[in-house]
C-alpha cells in the first residue's frame, strides 16, 4: 500500500458523509416544512437553510437566506433578529460584491434598518451597529461607533469576553 492511500480514502468517504450529513437535515427540513409552519417557525428554517448553505461553503446563498431569516425574526424577536442580521451581514462579506442583490451593502441597509438595540446594548448589538455603519456610511462615519465597540470588548473579562464572542457567532434560532 502506497504512504497517503488511505488518508486519501478516509477524506473521501468523510466528504460523502458530510454530503449525505446535509442532503438528511435538508430532507428532515422539508419535512418540516409541510406542515403549515408558524411566523417564528418559518423564520427558524429559513435561518436554518441558511447555516446549511453557510457550512456547505455556498456564501451566496447564505447570505440571502440568513437576511430573509433576520427580517422574518424582526417583528417576533427583535435581539435573535439582530444576531442573525450580523450573520447575514458576515456571510455577505464573504461573497463581496458590495452593490450585488443580496450583497454586502443590501445586509448593512438591512441590519441599520433592524429594530433597536436592547439597553444597555450587548456587545453583538454595538458590533452590528458599528459595521453596518461602515459598510453603508463609510470609515469617518463609523470610526466612533467601532471605537465604542472596540472599547466594549476590551474591557469584558475573560469569561465575559468569551460569551461575547460567541455570541457574535451563529446565532441559535430556538430562542
Amino acid at each position: 500500500m502506497w504512504p497517503g492511500c488511505r488518508s486519501w480514502w478516509w477524506r473521501a468517504w468523510l466528504r460523502r458523509m458530510h454530503g449525505c450529513f446535509w442532503t438528511r437535515c435538508l430532507g428532515l427540513l422539508a419535512q418540516a416544512e409541510a406542515g403549515p409552519p408558524d411566523g417564528l417557525q418559518a423564520a427558524q428554517l429559513e435561518y436554518l437553510r441558511g447555516q446549511i448553505a453557510d457550512d456547505q461553503r455556498r456564501s451566496s446563498d447564505a447570505a440571502r437566506l440568513l437576511l430573509s431569516a433576520a427580517r422574518r425574526l424582526e417583528p417576533l424577536n427583535a435581539p435573535l433578529a439582530r444576531e442573525t442580521h450580523l450573520e447575514a451581514l458576515t456571510a455577505a462579506m464573504y461573497v463581496g460584491g458590495l452593490f450585488l442583490p443580496g450583497g454586502v451593502r443590501e445586509a448593512a441597509e438591512a441590519a441599520r434598518a433592524a429594530p433597536p438595540a436592547p439597553s444597555p446594548p450587548r456587545p453583538v448589538d454595538v458590533v452590528l451597529d458599528a459595521f453596518a455603519l461602515l459598510l453603508t456610511e463609510g470609515y469617518v462615519a463609523a470610526a466612533p461607533a467601532l471605537q465604542r465597540a472596540l472599547e466594549l470588548l476590551s474591557a469584558l473579562d475573560g469569561r465575559e469576553l468569551r460569551e461575547a464572542l460567541a455570541n457574535l457567532g451563529p446565532a441559535d434560532p430556538r430562542a
